[in-house]
């Protein structure tokens, strides 16, 4: 069976998530995010497989990516996939055929059955982004070095504007392709914690943001601007705030980038192996 969630039952539901973490990271962040925003942003429809949540096994998260809720993403965790693939083939909520579909992100054993489910629905054979893991904070002292770390004088340390949205947009799009709206950036920078190093003309060179899913993400610098450490500052700073608000900082990497995989080492992640997959029709 399939069930929509209402919003006084949300509640339970991060306490049953929160227990499965660190394999639930990205549910538990996103349906937190939604929650404590009285579900304005991100805005989402939450399905589960049992009205009893305490035998919960599958959630399903649809999140409308734009104000017109036209664009949307799919997002699961299951810790049975079986009844995970019986969810997903009751539930009205996916509609491959006719929604605008932005992207498909799976954690761990419903990896394998959301690339059957477009098998079998005969999509166009989609696009597998990753597979990204988490890297969740092992080291504070590593993180606090960091962060204490001296930028030249002619850089400053200041979140990003809402105006700065294109910047990630655009920064996103070509690495991946269009999977979000750039209104989605936009609720991101506006909700989310973000720092950014602008240079003497206040134009943003590096920047990092806490996204939706709770983990630090869309970093990117500038090619003039590399090798002087500012992605790591940006994190361990970014990290520190997420400390201060109780939140667990982590990180999705792809292995394959090894730059990426030393550079969060270095300042104090660790890979815990949870696996999260994005497929893009």
């Amino acid at each position: 069976m399939a069930f929509k969630l209402t919003t006084h039952q949300i509640p339970e539901l991060m306490e049953i998530l929160e227990k499965w973490i660190p394999e639930s990271l990205q549910m538990y962040y996103l349906v937190k995010n939604s929650y404590k925003r009285n579900n304005e942003w991100p805005h989402i429809d939450v399905y589960v497989d049992t009205t009893d949540l305490e035998q919960l096994s599958s959630v399903l998260a649809v999140w409308f990516l734009n104000s017109q809720c036209t664009e949307k993403s799919y997002n699961f965790h299951t810790t049975d996939a079986q009844k995970l693939k019986s969810l997903m083939k009751i539930t009205d909520a996916i509609d491959v055929e006719n929604d605008e579909i932005s992207s498909f992100h799976c954690e761990n054993m419903a990896v394998d059955v959301v690339a059957n489910f477009l098998k079998d629905e005969k999509c166009l054979k989609p696009m597998a982004i990753g597979p990204f893991y988490t890297f969740i904070l092992d080291n504070i002292e590593l993180v606090d070095q960091t962060a204490r770390r001296v930028i030249p004088k002619k850089f400053s340390i200041a979140p990003l504007k809402v105006k700065h949205a294109s910047y990630l947009y655009d920064m996103w799009s070509n690495m991946y392709g269009k999977l979000h709206a750039i209104e989605s950036f936009e609720k991101a920078i506006t909700h989310q914690p973000t720092l950014a190093i602008y240079n003497e003309k206040d134009e943003p060179v590096s920047w990092a943001v806490v996204r939706e899913w709770g983990d630090i993400g869309s970093t990117y610098t500038l090619p003039d601007y590399r090798r002087r450490g500012f992605a790591s500052i940006l994190t361990a700073k970014l990290t520190q705030l997420l400390l201060e608000s109780g939140e667990i900082p982590h990180i999705k990497i792809d292995r394959r980038n090894t730059a990426s995989v030393t550079l969060h080492t270095k300042i104090g992640f660790k890979d815990v192996n949870n696996e999260m997959t994005k497929f893009k029709l």
